[in-house]
Parts: structure tokens; C-alpha cells; sequence
């Protein structure tokens, strides 16, 4: 029998969205016409492996390069113009056509909002007038840029380490008085440039976009970002009768700071049903997984305390990797035992990063690739083990079990009501597993189905029916998915 702390009842699912992005990085696409046109030649592919939101990054046009940085724009998060497409992309004629091409796909197109700032340059396109980044009027100014980097730092600290929601709310709200670095960072303060905004992004809803996700999050005041959403959303509601999602890039990772700036930015929003942030948390300590000294204990102990203590679980949109998270994960096999249980134990599909959906392929965090691969690993396990856990994630009183917790070997179930049960078994040893489970008190007299959902061996799942005995072998650097349930008389 399970102590009471490792029985985990999940409620409060009216949230859960079905969201399953793919993230590119529209400048990294090396196209054969333009990047657009080519896109939608893969929106087939895109389909085969379940996504219904391709996630591009911003696509209006760039600053080129990053004095002092001297680093490359490769990422496109340095606009010169907000409200204009980049031409070198395809242009606006070939966006638009993107997006409708999406639709008939069933695929929905998000794109970045950055409404901090612009690119590193001296003079900007704003409203259609070029305006000098050094005019106070427009722009943060900051004499001593090293003291803003310090204090960055500082205040980034004190949010990860606070427990009370004012004080983070107060903390982020400093933050967003510095410019996000050396950036030309907009005064939100300023009327025209709100008005500049709001425009700029009503006409991408024009265009039929549905999702944004608000870059930099942390850094901005949290009455202009409240404002703009509920501005935005009202606008989308009144012209096109659709809400907007909104995904908010809030890189917090304790959890329990990231809950309290949730709590605090829900409860001013007029609508929070359709607002998410990225889990960062569960990121930094999923891959963690990666240290051979990695204890299954722990990992164990983030998710139980997370699901007892914390209200917004069903806001969080998880994610492995992305553009800003350094050198991917060499081995395909952790890489897969870490996507694996990013969507086992999330309330939302987790997020495919451009040139992931592939193990063992990347070799640069923002590799140049002209294709995607339907038939990726990582992509076939989010997208089939994805597909499964919907009715778990949905229903009210789904249970969260961990039948063993050890250093390199975990056995946990996520079990609905109507005794419909998935099972994971991972093993991060170096030899194989083998351990046996009694479904007798969970199906009583009712005969019992299983089916393997991921495998790579037939024989690692067995089910005794005279005994109701579950026998689960996992070889090494393996996991194992089975679901059982009652067969209906």
C-alpha cells in the first residue's frame, strides 16, 4: 500500500489547453524559394506528427549584428520594424499565404511578440519614422550600463528566491525600469508607443494569428503586458469571435516564485483561461538527468511537491529545449527518457525546439536545417504518448502513483477514475529491470486489457491473468508504457 505521499490527485483541469507546438527558427531554415513557401511544403509533415500550432520566430524584419556583442542575429529577436514581414523571409504576400495554407492543415501559426524592445542599432523604423534609440522620449536611457547588468542580477536572484507574491511583483517590477541588457528598450510609459504596439499586433490577428507568445516577460511593467492582453484579446473577440492564446516567457525556475507571479498576473487579467508560461522549472530539473549521479528520488520529490502545493500546473506549457538553452542533449537515449517524462508528468504536451524532433541530429543549439523528420524519435513519443494522456489530463480526479523509487530505476501511474491506468517504467541503469505489480485490488474481478504505447521489445510487458499480475521488464537506458484497463462486460 502507498503512503499518502505518493498518491497525487489531480484537479482544477478546466485549463488544460491542446496546444502541440513545433518551434523554427525562420532565420536557421535554409530555403530552396523562400523560407515562407518552403514551410508550407512541410506543413504535411508537421500534420503526421500531430502539431496544430507551428511556432515561428519573430518575422518581421532585422537588425543585423550586436555591437559589442558582435554576435550574429540567427535568432531573430532584434526587430527594426515590428509591423513590417521581413522581405528576405518571403515578404507579407508569402506569410499570409502561409498562414492560410496552416489552416487547411489544421495548423494554427503563433508567432513572438517582442514588445520590449528592438535590435542593436542607432536609429529604428517606428510608425514608419526613423527614430534615434538614444532619444529619451522613446527609450530606456542608462548612463552606466554596467550597473544595470549587476542589478539584473540582483533582482533576478531575489524572484528566484522570494516565497511571498508582492515581493516578487515588486522585484520584476524594478526590473522592468532597466533596459533588458544593452538593448534599445521601449519606454512602455509612452502612449505612442503603446498605441504603436497594439497596432502593430492587431494587425497580425488580422492575419488570422492566434497564439503570441510575449517575449521577455519578466522584463516589462506588468500594467502595460496586463493592458495589452486584455486590449489585444478584446480586439480578436470583436472583430474575429476567437480569444487569443498568449504564452509568456517568464524565465523564473524555482516554482514556487514561478506559481506567485502566475497568481499575481491571473488575477488582473480579465480572461486567464487562455494565458500560459513556459515550466522552466520542471526543465532545469528534468534535465538534470543528464548527471550520472541523478537520483529518481529527487525528481520524485519535484513533482509531488509541485502537484500538492501549487494551483497552476494547468498554465504551465513544458519544454525541453530552445533557442537559449546552450548545447543540446548528446545522448538520444537521455534525451528520450527526459522528453518522456516532461510529458508524463505535465498537465500540457511539451513544446518540439527547431531540429529536435530527432535524437542525436543537433550538434549546435541553433542548428540550419531545410526539413523536419515525421518519423523522429522525440517526435513520435510526444506526439503518441501526448495523444494517450488527454483523457488523464482532462479529468478531474486523475492519481499520480510512484510504485518504486529508486536512484536509477522509477515505476509510476497515472490512474483515472474509472481504473483506466497508464504505467511508466524507466530504467537509467546499466543493467536490465524486471519488478511485478498486483492489479488485483485496483480491477478486482473485471478482466483486464493492456497494450504497449511505446516499445522497443515485445516481451517487456507481460500480463499473468490467472493472478492479475503485471510483470514489467525494462532494459538498459530504457522506459517502458503500458495502459490496462477493465474490459466492459
Amino acid at each position: 500500500m502507498l503512503e499518502q505521499s505518493q498518491i497525487i490527485v489531480e484537479k482544477d483541469k478546466e485549463c488544460v489547453t491542446k496546444l502541440k507546438m513545433y518551434f523554427l527558427l525562420l532565420r536557421a531554415f535554409d530555403g530552396q524559394t523562400n523560407v515562407f513557401n518552403d514551410i508550407v511544403n512541410l506543413l504535411p509533415k508537421f500534420q503526421k506528427i500531430g502539431i496544430n500550432t507551428l511556432w515561428l520566430s519573430p518575422p518581421q524584419s532585422q537588425t543585423a549584428a550586436a555591437p559589442p556583442m558582435f554576435a550574429l542575429n540567427d535568432h531573430g529577436y532584434w526587430p527594426s520594424d515590428h509591423g513590417k514581414i521581413d522581405p528576405i523571409l518571403g515578404g507579407e504576400i508569402a506569410f499570409e499565404h502561409l498562414i492560410k495554407e496552416a489552416h487547411r492543415y489544421g495548423i494554427e501559426i503563433a508567432i513572438d511578440a517582442v514588445l520590449n524592445h528592438f535590435g542593436y542599432a542607432d536609429e529604428v523604423i517606428l510608425n514608419g519614422e526613423k527614430i534615434l534609440t538614444s532619444n529619451p522620449n522613446y527609450f530606456v536611457i542608462i548612463p552606466d550600463i554596467q550597473s544595470t547588468y549587476n542589478r539584473h542580477n540582483e533582482l533576478n536572484w531575489k524572484i528566484e528566491e522570494s516565497l511571498d507574491v508582492e515581493n516578487i511583483l515588486q522585484y520584476r517590477e524594478e526590473l522592468s525600469h532597466y533596459p533588458l541588457f544593452d538593448l534599445p528598450t521601449l519606454r512602455k510609459d509612452n502612449s505612442h508607443i503603446r498605441t504603436y504596439l497594439l497596432n502593430t499586433y492587431k494587425k497580425f490577428i488580422d492575419m488570422k494569428i492566434t497564439t503570441f507568445r510575449i517575449d521577455a516577460a519578466k522584463h516589462m511593467p506588468a500594467e502595460f503586458l496586463i493592458d495589452f492582453s486584455n486590449q489585444l484579446n478584446n480586439y480578436s473577440l470583436m472583430q474575429w469571435n476567437r480569444p487569443i492564446k498568449f504564452i509568456w516567457e517568464v524565465y523564473i525556475c524555482n516554482s514556487h516564485a514561478l506559481s506567485k507571479f502566475i497568481q499575481g498576473t491571473l488575477e488582473s487579467l480579465k480572461d486567464s483561461s487562455n494565458t500560459f508560461f513556459y515550466d522552466f522549472p520542471m526543465r532545469q530539473e528534468f534535465k538534470r538527468i543528464q548527471d550520472p549521479n541523478y537520483r529518481f528520488e529527487w525528481l520524485v520529490s519535484f513533482v509531488q511537491f509541485r502537484e500538492q502545493t501549487q494551483q497552476y500546473l494547468n498554465h504551465l506549457i513544458p519544454l525541453v529545449e530552445d533557442h537559449d538553452d546552450g548545447l543540446p542533449i548528446n545522448n538520444p537515449s537521455i534525451a528520450r527518457m527526459i522528453y518522456v517524462l516532461t510529458e508524463f508528468y505535465s498537465r500540457n504536451s511539451t513544446s518540439i525546439y527547431h531540429g529536435s524532433e530527432q535524437t542525436g541530429i543537433r550538434t549546435v543549439n541553433r542548428p540550419r536545417i531545410n526539413t523536419i523528420n515525421e518519423f523522429g524519435d522525440i517526435a513520435i513519443l510526444v506526439d503518441r504518448l501526448g495523444h494517450r494522456l488527454l483523457s488523464y489530463r482532462t479529468c478531474q480526479e486523475t492519481q499520480t502513483l510512484f510504485h518504486v523509487i529508486e536512484q536509477d530505476f522509477l515505476v509510476s501511474e497515472k490512474q483515472l477514475k474509472n481504473k483506466r491506468s497508464i504505467f511508466l517504467a524507466m530504467n537509467k541503469s546499466s543493467v536490465s529491470r524486471t519488478m511485478e505489480l498486483s492489479l488485483q485490488d485496483l480491477y478486482g474481478e473485471n478482466q483486464i486489457t493492456m497494450e504497449n504505447i511505446l516499445k522497443t521489445n515485445d516481451l517487456q510487458a507481460e500480463l499473468i491473468f490467472s493472478s492479475k499480475i503485471l510483470r514489467l521488464t525494462v532494459s538498459p537506458f530504457n522506459f517502458l508504457i503500458i495502459e490496462t484497463q477493465p474490459i466492459v462486460q
